[in-house]
């Protein structure tokens, strides 16, 4: 699989949750964050996508995701185009 169907398929998976998705990336590179809606939720999960391969790692943001500044600096690190479904 090449690396954007891979994101388009985890962007809809999160999406088709239910949850909170954000994304950015190129062909070659990119990543998807998701997390639950509720305010309180404090874990994210994070794949990084390179050339067609992904790594899942899931994070806990304190006190919460909301408050965190986590997804903000993950993706500021693409320092690409982003993308909040």
């Amino acid at each position: 699989m090449t690396t954007k169907a891979i994101q388009a398929e985890a962007v809809q998976a999160a999406k088709d949750k239910g949850w909170k998705v954000y994304s950015e990336g190129d062909e070659y590179t990119a990543c998807v964050i998701a997390h639950h809606t509720d305010p309180d939720t404090n874990w994210c999960r994070v794949m990084t996508i390179v050339d067609g391969i992904s790594e899942t790692v899931y994070e806990h943001c304190f006190p919460t995701v909301f408050e965190s500044d986590y997804i903000s600096k993950q993706l500021e690190t693409f320092k690409l185009t982003t993308q909040s479904y």
